[in-house]
């Protein structure tokens, strides 16, 4: 809503062509402050929907400014051509105004209040703003017609009309009316509510003050573009504090998982079948032990993979696992893998506990034992691991066995989704359990093909 020079009396061009010049520079420095927001939203790999409407409001307000500054760059200029950028320039200001500093006010609301959902009186305030802003839409258009913002006339002279300050104040009204619903579904306390308030909207309202009085200053512009910076900051500090608390939730679900799997019970079962082995079949005892020993380095290094490993690392962890379970003379486990795809990364430590599942709570209920089948597979999306076992599904499980396998499926669900956009799936009857990890190709957290 910004002027691109004012009718001014003799004795004063040098004042106006100063204003014009700081009014430039501002707007300059204005438009490549939103371009450096705007790349550095667009920039990041995962965007959620706030990021979109935070960019949708920094494109609207660079478009806002650039109007402006093309109006001030032609005006008072000769010429067809400069009449029509300035007709154009001015319109255009005062119409994306009336769409950029509601959003504007929008994204206030949700870095304060945290809410995208509105109700009651923010519903209210929300459609109070809009009704305001429609009003400064239509009084925009109408005024090509009544001037009552500005003229323009054949000289490309601007002159003020006589609601010269209304847009300005409707903006101010706008923002008074978003301070209510904020404090009254605040998530803080008011003290703490009006502070995040007036650190974004305190250079707007004192802009529109200043503007009020020296009309000829474009500051609402900088203002605005500086409270989006402080928005775009604050927005950064939320991710960064969200993802050091996903990264911190990911160490411990490591550290839960390792706790799982090193199982004392396990560890003196496998001892006492290398014990056996030694008497009966000294080469077997010695591969078990390397098994042993590999299995126990393999958990011990996933508490440090931040990173997705090889498919074959994972498998290999599997295989001296199975090793171990078949090493127990009561044991009759009989392990098939069917690996049509190997060439893709998984989580460390993703697999192996779902085949341990399986094992322990699918084919371990039937005094028979039982077959699980490890099969891979690629299709144009992703590349599915399944794992599939003949026991008596999950019902026959004891209380204790339950509450152990639902911690460590969360574990694995949890490490899946996050560090590479997966997901694992149960299907469960009385001839057995499928269980299937999807890792897409396309993750929306990591590479899936790095094979670190």
């Amino acid at each position: 809503m910004r002027e691109s020079c004012c009718k001014w009396g003799g004795g004063v061009p040098f004042f106006r062509a100063k204003t014009n010049s700081i009014n430039r520079t501002i707007e300059i420095f204005t438009v490549l402050l939103l371009c450096v927001l705007i790349a550095a939203v667009l920039l990041r790999r995962k965007k959620n929907r706030r990021d979109w409407l935070f960019c949708t409001v920094l494109v609207l307000h660079g478009v806002n400014t650039l109007g402006d500054l093309i109006a001030w760059i032609v005006a008072g200029e000769p010429g067809k051509m400069a009449l029509v950028w300035s007709i154009l320039g001015n319109f255009t200001t005062y119409f994306v105004s009336a769409i950029a500093y509601p959003g504007f006010m929008m994204a206030v609301y949700l870095s304060v209040n945290g809410k995208s959902r509105l109700t009651g009186v923010s519903r209210a305030a929300a459609v109070a703003i809009g009704g305001l802003s429609l009003c400064n839409i239509g009084l925009t258009i109408g005024n090509i017609w009544t001037g009552v913002f500005y003229t323009i006339d054949q000289t490309n002279t601007f002159t003020w009309g006589p609601w010269r300050t209304l847009p300005d104040n409707i903006v101010l009204v706008q923002m008074l009316l978003l301070l209510v619903p904020l404090l009254l579904n605040r998530k803080e306390s008011i003290t703490r509510t009006l502070s995040l308030f007036l650190i974004y909207t305190a250079c707007p309202i004192v802009a529109v003050i200043t503007e009020n009085w020296y009309p000829t200053l474009m500051l609402l512009y900088p203002a605005v573009a500086i409270s989006l910076l402080r928005l775009y900051l604050r927005i950064q500090y939320e991710q960064e504090k969200a993802l050091m608390e996903k990264e911190l939730e990911l160490s411990n679900s490591r550290i839960r998982l390792l706790t799982g799997q090193i199982q004392p019970h396990f560890i003196f079962n496998s001892l006492l079948a290398i014990q056996e082995l030694c008497l009966e079949n000294p080469t077997k005892a010695e591969e078990t032990v390397r098994s042993f020993s590999k299995y126990l380095r393999g958990n011990l290094e996933a508490m440090s993979s931040e990173h997705l490993i090889p498919f074959r690392q994972e498998l290999e962890h599997i295989r001296h696992y199975v090793m171990l379970e078949q090493a127990d003379p009561a044991s009759s486990l009989n392990m098939v893998y069917e690996l049509e795809a190997m060439d893709f990364s998984v989580p460390a430590l993703s697999i192996q506990p779902i085949v341990e599942n399986a094992v322990r709570h699918g084919i371990g209920t039937r005094s028979e034992g039982g077959t699980v089948t490890l099969s891979t597979r690629e299709t144009p999306e992703a590349f599915l691991v399944t794992v599939r076992d003949d026991g008596r599904g999950f019902d026959s499980t004891t209380a204790q066995q339950e509450d152990r396998k639902n911690i460590g499926i969360q574990n694995v669900r949890a490490r899946v989704s996050a560090q590479c956009g997966g997901s694992l799936t149960f299907q469960t009857g009385e001839t057995g359990t499928v269980a299937v990890i999807t890792i897409p190709k396309e993750g929306l957290s990591c590479e899936h093909h790095s094979g670190r």
